[in-house]
């Protein structure tokens, strides 16, 4: 690694997360619903509730303790995820930089300056939504082990057992983040098993085990600690894998049906991330076409050298990649930002377009071919979904213009009634006092009866609802607002308990 190259990638990755997340400080809040339901759990374990059992959400414990210490760090924005994106893309984009020239095996200056290109089309996605998802937090230790395998697979060696470590450490995370997420680690096994079966490296198989399960085992401590000091295991089963397993699936058929969900999947896969399937398809293609020519015996590839390893790349490729999809879509949800996961198989796909595009339409003009790149990036750039936030005065959100009222009472309670947290506890840096603090995506009868009994008694001084009024004595309406979320408009109003 050299320094220019250090400093390149640092800077596209300040600059990325600074313009299309809404973490940043361009933005005056993030309001999509996810980040503010892991900070508002965050906050509450901060402040003393127990995870599942006092605040109930569906997602990972390792996710929920990254936003206790960013609201340490600050209780009303997302300054410290804002940080840990900047370092998640700038791992990202290393390991991925990395990835292509051991693919590519040439020193090629053009692929460096190609990832701030990626960077922007990447993270400029619909798939991105608004930042701060399981999915990019995780992409960095994707983007790292999907390097050591292919590194390995490459130059037809053994894993070494730090990298498997890491590997395990890695999984850990995806576990502990987003369990799905685990598809990816599920598939660079089932390549490696493969691979070292054929090569019969029994006995450094089971070594190369023994590692990545120590490396899980490691990352998982904090949460094993977390849960037996409060007692709490029961309700990380119930609520983080019953729950998630058993009441957040989408198909009612179920075999036919997960069919069905991945070929949906593929379509919502194009249509929220047309560059990274353009890329990954691009890849397979690239890997594909380049054993055929080894098989052949005409040695074209982009460096005119072939190893006999190769014949593995392309199944270690496939394998990873289709396992990983399976499991992101299999439940059968669709959510816009499943698929930015995947971008970890896209650089590859990425850079062997450039190297078409170079030789085979443009002859190797270099200036000619990085403009042809370029201009897909200003495109992507415009039609970013965050950017129209950027600047909006804070008290043209509802976030902000309710806070303001909610905070003239003396520690006040407030309910995000009937829908995913909407960012008004962050902006009023209220810690709910309701377990069901808002209403998540998941069928689930006690949430609803917890909610409505808040409703029924007054337990809340204040209430928030979107896109539908409270029927409520107990209330009276004091606000409301509208303002754009997603492709429409959404109108929230404010009630507040009647003394």
């Amino acid at each position: 690694m050299n320094l220019f190259m250090v400093l390149l990638l640092a800077f596209s990755a300040v600059f990325t997360i600074t313009i299309f997340s809404k973490c940043s400080p361009l933005y005056p809040l993030n309001n999509w619903d996810d980040p503010n339901c892991f900070f508002t759990v965050g906050k509450s374990m901060a402040n003393g509730s127990v995870l599942y059992r006092d605040i109930f959400e569906q997602k990972g414990p390792l996710l929920y303790m990254l936003h206790y210490a960013a609201y340490l760090l600050s209780h009303t924005t997302f300054t410290g995820i804002y940080y840990v994106e900047i370092s998640a893309c700038f791992v990202y984009l290393l390991f991925s930089y990395k990835t292509v020239r051991l693919l590519s095996d040439v020193d090629n200056i053009d692929f460096l300056f190609l990832m701030p290109i990626i960077s922007i089309l990447t993270y400029s996605s619909v798939s991105f939504q608004g930042g701060d998802s399981a999915e990019e937090l995780c992409l960095p230790f994707f983007a790292y082990c999907f390097y050591a395998g292919a590194y390995a697979v490459k130059n037809g060696k053994k894993t070494g057992l730090v990298h498997c470590i890491i590997i395990g450490i890695s999984a850990g995370v995806a576990l502990w983040f987003k369990f799905t997420l685990l598809g990816f680690f599920i598939g660079l096994i089932i390549a490696f098993v493969f691979i070292y079966v054929r090569k019969k490296w029994f006995r450094d198989l089971f070594y190369s085990a023994a590692a990545i399960i120590s490396g899980i085992i490691i990352c998982s401590l904090p949460v094993i600690i977390y849960f037996a000091k409060n007692n709490a295991f029961d309700y990380l089963f119930e609520v983080y894998f019953y729950d998630n397993l058993f009441l957040y699936r989408n198909d009612s058929v179920p075999f036919i049906g997960s069919i069905i969900n991945l070929i949906t999947g593929v379509g919502t896969f194009f249509i929220n991330n047309p560059f990274g399937f353009v890329c990954i398809i691009s890849g397979a293609a690239y890997l594909a076409y380049n054993r055929l020519k080894a098989v052949t015996n005409k040695k074209i590839s982009c460096s005119e050298n072939d190893h006999s390893e190769n014949k593995f790349l392309l199944i270690y490729y496939c394998t990873v990649f289709v396992v990983t999809f399976s499991f992101v879509y299999v439940g059968g949800r669709f959510y816009s930002y499943y698929p930015f996961i995947l971008n970890v198989f896209s650089p590859v796909g990425a850079c062997a377009l450039y190297i078409w595009i170079k030789k085979k339409l443009l002859k190797n003009n270099r200036k000619k071919a990085v403009t042809v790149c370029i201009v897909p990036a200003i495109i992507s750039f415009v039609l970013s979904p965050n950017l129209s936030l950027i600047g909006c005065a804070r008290d043209a959100m509802p976030q902000y213009r309710f806070a303001e009222i909610i905070c003239r009472k003396d520690s006040p309670t407030l309910l995000n009634y009937g829908f995913l947290d909407g960012g008004f506890y962050t902006a009023a840096d209220i810690t709910p006092d309701c377990r069901f603090f808002c209403e998540l995506n998941i069928p689930y009868d006690e949430m609803y009866r917890t909610q409505d009994e808040y409703i029924r008694t007054g337990k809340a001084d204040f209430v928030v609802t979107k896109d539908e009024q409270l029927e409520s004595t107990l209330y009276r309406q004091v606000d409301e607002c509208e303002f754009p979320y997603g492709n429409g408009i959404s109108k929230y109003y404010l009630y507040e308990k009647v003394s």
